[in-house]
């Protein structure tokens, strides 16, 4: 079974931790588009290229579908709609798992319409999820971010939630650890180092909130940043109006933003919510399923500009642009990175199909599912794990960072030890 994911890149404005492909709405390089018109054609396109991988991959049948990224509710409610019944009508969908939406609560009328009207259109599905971009409840930070609402706005909206949700649908909340109070005059960025939510009123609101077990998920990030992102880059800091490289945190140093992920991750696992992978945490029955169709290494699509994915070659023609891609194998492909040829319907690089070795696979297998709560069944991946693996693996039981369970040979994290999986895969694996 194949999984589609369709991104949609358009924001009103990119923010300054963001790293992402994102069009904002004030994007310089789209005057000789226009955004209405680029929304358009960005639309047209990616119906064309959902298409033409169906006609390729007709006996595939969809496991599920996510859209995001970017703020999808950009591409207009309707359009939007549409591109949902058209992936629906186009795939064979009879056993789709999922159905999944990022939206933001910005404008919060318009999505809580979108929200309901959704749940009406797609009431027979088994799983209609939606995971709302809420980041933070501190209200400097949604301002310098210039989001278009703060704190009391957001607690009138998850009532609204609340009202009008069915029962097929999945809530979740996306919440950044960005470690301190972040507020900004000028060029100056003053860090406050405390927990958050800080005040007592927010943090008491949050922790009532997620006890209360009216969402059934949370997505919890540490803020990291990354080329592309503004604040990646040289900037002011503090009150010494000095400009230096900064290699992670702006908001607020790495020891606060660590110290906020934990309180956030305490208070959520604390409730009763499973952690199932490093960043996401649910209520029994109600992990997302399409992000453990990408943890697990299963086959996917990605529709859009610069997208990635992987799939597997059947002995049907080949949907890839490639003559020949021999025999069965696992491969990686990557759209243009250029809007317009995009556009102009020119998609593929072919140097950028690239099959992958039974290595790189297990390899990717092993730093991929290790960061869940499935682990890895030991015996079949010693040929990419270092030689002394088992006297890692019973150093590790007796320190109780993973847990072995030797009638079946699965090795996985204990959730506390989550945080540090990238010090675990130096360790076990031959080629990190």
């Amino acid at each position: 079974m194949l999984s589609l994911y369709v991104h949609i890149p358009f924001c009103y404005h990119k923010c300054a931790y963001c790293s992402f492909f994102v069009v904002p709405e004030n994007d310089d390089t789209l005057k000789e588009w226009g955004m209405a018109a680029m929304k358009q054609k960005y639309f047209e396109s990616l119906k064309n290229e959902n298409q033409d991988w169906a006609s390729k991959l007709e006996w595939q049948q969809i496991r599920t579908i996510y859209i995001g990224w970017g703020t999808p509710f950009q591409l207009w409610s309707d359009n939007l709609l549409e591109l949902i019944d058209t992936l629906l009508e186009t795939w064979d969908t009879e056993y789709l798992e999922e159905l999944s939406i990022e939206l933001n609560p910005d404008p919060m009328d318009e999505v809580i319409a979108f929200v309901s009207q959704a749940q009406k259109k797609y009431k027979d599905l088994f799983r209609l999820r939606f995971s709302f971009g809420i980041q933070t409840l501190d209200d400097n930070i949604l301002q310098s971010s210039k989001r278009n609402y703060i704190y009391n706005h957001l607690i009138h909206w998850f009532r609204e939630l609340v009202d009008i949700k069915t029962s097929n649908a999945v809530y979740n909340l996306d919440f950044i650890a960005f470690g301190a109070n972040s507020h900004t005059s000028g060029d100056e960025i003053v860090n406050y180092k405390d927990r958050l939510p800080r005040d007592k009123v927010r943090r008491s609101f949050f922790e009532k909130l997620v006890t209360s077990k009216i969402f059934d998920g949370f997505s919890i990030y540490t803020l990291e940043l990354f080329p592309g992102a503004e604040r990646y880059y040289k900037k002011k800091i503090d009150n010494t109006k000095q400009k230096t490289e900064n290699s992670g945190a702006i908001f607020s140093d790495d020891e606060t933003i660590w110290k906020e992920f934990q309180y956030i991750k305490n208070v959520v696992m604390d409730a009763g919510y499973h952690r199932y992978e490093i960043s996401n945490f649910a209520l029994r029955g109600k992990r997302s399923l399409h992000n453990m169709v990408y943890w697990s290494w299963w086959e996917y699509l990605w529709l859009w500009i610069n997208a990635s994915g992987m799939i597997a070659h059947h002995p049907h023609p080949s949907p890839l642009p490639i003559a020949s891609l021999g025999e069965w194998a696992m491969y990686r492909y990557k759209n243009t990175t250029k809007r317009k040829a995009y556009l102009e319907w020119d998609r593929f690089d072919t140097d950028s199909v690239l099959p992958l070795s039974e290595t790189e696979q297990k390899s990717e297998q092993v730093m991929l599912l290790l960061r869940t709560d499935q682990g890895i069944i030991l015996d079949e991946y010693r040929d990419v794990l270092v030689t002394d693996i088992d006297e890692i693996v019973s150093d590790l039981v007796e320190s109780k960072h993973i847990i072995y369970n030797k009638e079946s040979w699965i090795v996985k994290l204990r959730s506390k030890w989550l945080d540090i999986y990238n010090a675990l895969l130096i360790e076990i694996l031959e080629e990190f």
